[in-house]
Parts: C-alpha cells; structure tokens; sequence
C-alpha cells in the first residue's frame, strides 16, 4: 500500500533542531512510513533535503551524548525520504559510530534499519536486505523479540518483491509467530495479508482466504477501539483489504461474495482513498 504524506517543511526543521531536550533514549515504535510502504516523488524528495539542510549540518556537530543521539537518529529518520546521498551516508556513518561507542543498540538498529530503507526506496534489494538483516541482528543481541518480529516481516515483503515466494512464506511465518504475543503491534494486519499473497502464487486460494479473514478479524477487533491503528490508517486497510477479499472469492469463483466484499470495501473508502483503489473496487 502506498501513499503520499503531506509534511509542513518549516515545521520539520523546527522540531528537529529541539527535538529530544529531555528525552533520554531513542523510542522504540513501529515505523508506520516503513509498514505501509510510503513513497514520494522526487520534488518532494529534493524539497526536504533542503528543508532539511540546517538540522543535518547541526547534526553533524553534535558530540555524543545521549540526547544528542536521539536527535541524529530524528533528522537520519527524515533524511532517508530524500535524494541527498552525501549528506544521509555522512550521517548515518556519524550515527553508527557514536551508536558502536556507546553501545547504543537501538540507535544502531535504527540506524541500520533507516539505510535499508534508504536502499529500497532507490531499489537497491540487495543492500536493502543486507541492512535489514543487521538491525535485525541487533536486535537479537538485546533480545527484542517484537522488532525482530518486525523485521523479519520487512525482509520477507522484501522477498515477496523480488519474486522469492517461498522464501517470503517463511519470514513471514517467523514474523506472525512472534508477533502473536504483542497484540497491539499492527504488522500482523499486514502480515496475514502477505502470507495470503505468498499462498495465491501457488494457487492455495482457500488458505489464502483464511489469512485474509485473519487480519479482518484483527482489523474489525480495533475498528472501534483503535489501539492498534488510528482511524484514518484502519479505513484505508480496510477498504484495501476487502479488495483483496473480493480478488480471492473471484479466484475461488464465488462470484457473488467477490461482489458482497467489493461492496463492504466501498463503505470504508473517502477523501483519502485513491481513486485507482475505488475504480478497482467498484469494477467488481
């Protein structure tokens, strides 16, 4: 899924330069940008690089303290959405090294993890999953089994991208293993789906549709309590996964319930909703 996020520049900038006064450690959260795959295009990407400009050279000077660790990791994290190549790999060099020094694990997962990404937005696959794999394997140095979860999860759609099917089945088998015991993680929405995906390619339709109805059920749970997701996130999951639903009932040629799905999902849809998801929707 993807979309395109609307950021005031000045803001950013702002909060980057104070960010963290007090706060002691990097927060350890889900990366909404990462779990739903945000893109941008390269105006936008160009126009925060140079919103950016004053929070990087900053950051650079920085000596390493605690706090001033946290607010590298805080402009790295914006830095990977841009085009500015020598300033993020300046960067995130500086992070790695305080993070190593000080054996900040966190800091060096995220880090890495922000690398990764900045690879796989450029489609490098390759360094995408290499850097994937040593967040992954911080994390397991500190024993953080939901972000291992969550990498593993990456790296499997990661290889469901590359054409890697059964290898994706697996990761992503791990990453709902694991995650099965943070119930308030919202991967597993994500997750089922992917193993749905990983189960269509060799045409296992009705496991397929179990693993959708997996993360309707977890989806419908938080729809009125939203703890998992807020509710703009939850409707755009849901409208997505109800297309999805009525993809599979296609392919199981219950015709009729394809329909009743694609129906469900036009309920959810708004403002926000691409219109190629509502033509796709209401094609059905």
């Amino acid at each position: 899924m993807k979309r395109l996020r609307q950021i005031n520049f000045l803001l950013v900038v702002i909060t980057l330069l104070l960010v963290n006064c007090t706060r002691s450690k990097i927060v350890n959260e889900t990366d909404y940008d990462q779990l739903y795959a945000v893109w941008y295009d390269n105006d936008y990407k160009d126009s925060l690089a140079q919103a950016l400009k004053p929070a990087v050279q900053r950051a650079l000077t920085l000596s390493n303290t605690v706090d001033n660790r946290v607010s590298i990791d805080s402009v790295l994290n914006e830095l990977r959405w841009t085009r500015d190549s020598v300033s993020f790999h300046k960067l995130s060099r500086k992070a790695i090294k305080y993070a190593k020094s000080k054996s900040d694990e966190y800091m060096l997962a995220n880090a890495y993890n922000d690398i990764g990404m900045y690879y796989h937005d450029l489609n490098v696959m390759d360094s995408t999953f290499y850097y994937y794999i040593k967040a992954e394997n911080v994390y397991k140095q500190v024993g953080d089994s939901m972000k291992i979860g969550e990498m593993e999860f990456y790296q499997a759609r990661l290889l469901f991208e590359k054409g890697l099917h059964m290898e994706s089945e697996v990761k992503v088998s791990n990453a709902l293993h694991i995650l099965k015991d943070y119930p308030l993680n919202p991967i597993p929405f994500e997750a089922n789906q992917l193993m749905a995906l990983c189960l269509l390619e060799r045409n296992d339709y009705k496991e397929a549709k179990k693993y959708m109805l997996e993360a309707l059920t977890l989806m419908q749970k938080d729809f009125k309590q939203n703890k998992v997701l807020d509710k703009p996130r939850l409707v755009l999951a849901l409208s997505m996964l109800y297309l999805n639903l009525s993809e599979v009932s296609y392919l199981l040629k219950n015709y009729s319930e394809a329909i009743n799905y694609a129906k469900v999902g036009l309920t959810y849809t708004n403002s926000d909703t691409p219109d190629v998801m509502i033509g796709v929707i209401k094609s059905y």
